[in-house]
């Protein structure tokens, strides 16, 4: 994980889960599962899972949301090159490149099948600290370009 200035703690999963393991109440990654490969999907969600305390720990996902951002470039409303880092990744550093994408219904199923419960979208607006923005609320031609689901450990 790439450390900035709104990181509390960064390292691979693996070196969070030695130290860590059903410690957190909350885990939020804003932008970062699309990172991950098709076939990682469903352990890295375990992992995060692990970080959680049981039952009562809550992760919180923002990814670009592939529905809308295809919906808007067949309507007409964007061309491509609008969207392209955003499906794909601005890639302007290593690891900034997008494996996957996201709709509702593949964040829900893959979130299902590493045992989180009670999917359901949130609103960032509702969830982030007063003053805190970030691309969970970028919007492209007017519109929330993010998909963003919560689930139960």
């Amino acid at each position: 994980m790439r450390q900035t200035s709104a990181t509390d703690l960064s390292g691979s999963l693996e070196d969070l889960l030695d130290g860590y393991s059903g410690c957190f109440d909350v885990i939020y990654l804003c932008h970062v599962l699309e990172h991950f490969g098709l076939h990682e999907i469903y352990s890295t969600l375990a992992k995060f899972k692990q970080l959680l305390r049981e039952g009562a720990g809550q992760i919180y996902i923002s990814v670009p949301n592939f529905e809308v951002l295809a919906s808007m470039y067949l309507a007409g409303v964007v061309e491509l090159q609008t969207i392209v880092r955003a499906i794909h990744g601005g890639q302007e550093y290593e690891g900034n490149t997008h494996y996957i994408s996201f709709d509702r219904k593949l964040l829900s199923t893959a979130l299902i099948g590493s045992g989180f419960t009670h999917v359901q979208e949130y609103k960032p607006s509702e969830f982030l600290p007063s003053g805190i923005t970030d691309t969970s609320l970028y919007r492209i031609a007017n519109r929330l370009v993010s998909l963003n689901i919560k689930a139960r450990a």
